[in-house]
């Protein structure tokens, strides 16, 4: 894994454009004071949720700091080992159902995201399908989601990619992932390709998603090659 370059899971997800971005060096758009205290909010949010998670009735564990990460990380590590590259990944938790530890993946939304997810599901925010399809792959079981409306408290459980159904838990519904981890493997490996060639790859995101709103690289989004000229008359 030392001669590889290493994605982190939490971005494989992203658009190949922002993965190829970061991988050829861009910056992305500078965060204000503002974004900074926002995002730490959302992590608190996190941990927020993270409680309302452990009142669901399972053991669940948070893997402390990461033993084998420099950079005092939490969560609990996971390494996937590709062809031509790596992923390293930290579980936000891991619940224990009748022996079995499932993966857990945290997320806090503001209402509107919420919304959008509840209605579309993964189709809404296609990172996360991404992110999730590896960290599936990582741990080798089925797994669980758990978003928290931040705005409201609300929350919503799912069971992800449980083919046996073997799983159940009240009030978790069943999904599957829209994307597989040999789709994400073969996009990173086509992002590879673009990056040897000293090219940017094309954005494979759908226009409007959530994930497209909140960019950090809109400032290389293909979309804006694609958008016809405006026309004064």
């Amino acid at each position: 894994m030392d001669t590889k370059t290493v994605y982190r899971i939490s971005k494989v997800g992203y658009c190949s454009r922002v993965l190829g971005a970061i991988r050829l060096g861009h910056d992305p758009s500078p965060l204000t004071r503002e974004d900074e205290e926002r995002l730490e909010y959302y992590t608190w949010c996190e941990d927020l949720a993270a409680r309302k998670l452990a009142k669901v009735g399972y053991d669940i564990d948070d893997g402390g700091i990461c033993f084998k990460c420099k950079d005092k990380r939490h969560g609990i590590h996971v390494e996937i080992d590709s062809a031509i590259f790596a992923m390293v990944g930290h579980l936000d938790r891991v619940l224990t159902y009748n022996g079995l530890g499932l993966p857990v993946e945290i997320k806090s939304l503001g209402r509107f995201s919420y919304d959008r997810f509840e209605r579309r599901g993964f189709d809404a925010l296609p990172e996360y399908a991404g992110q999730e399809a590896c960290y599936l792959e990582a741990w080798g079981t089925p797994g669980i989601y758990w978003i928290m409306n931040r705005d409201t408290g609300d929350t919503m459980g799912l069971v992800v990619n449980d083919t046996k159904n073997g799983i159940n838990i009240a009030d978790f519904p069943h999904v599957t992932l829209p994307v597989t981890f040999h789709d994400v493997e073969s996009k990173i490996n086509s992002v590879e390709i673009c990056v040897a060639n000293g090219e940017l790859p094309l954005g494979d995101f759908k226009t409007g998603s959530d994930s497209c709103r909140w960019c950090d690289f809109s400032y290389l989004c293909s979309r804006k090659e694609e958008e016809p000229a405006e026309i004064d008359v």
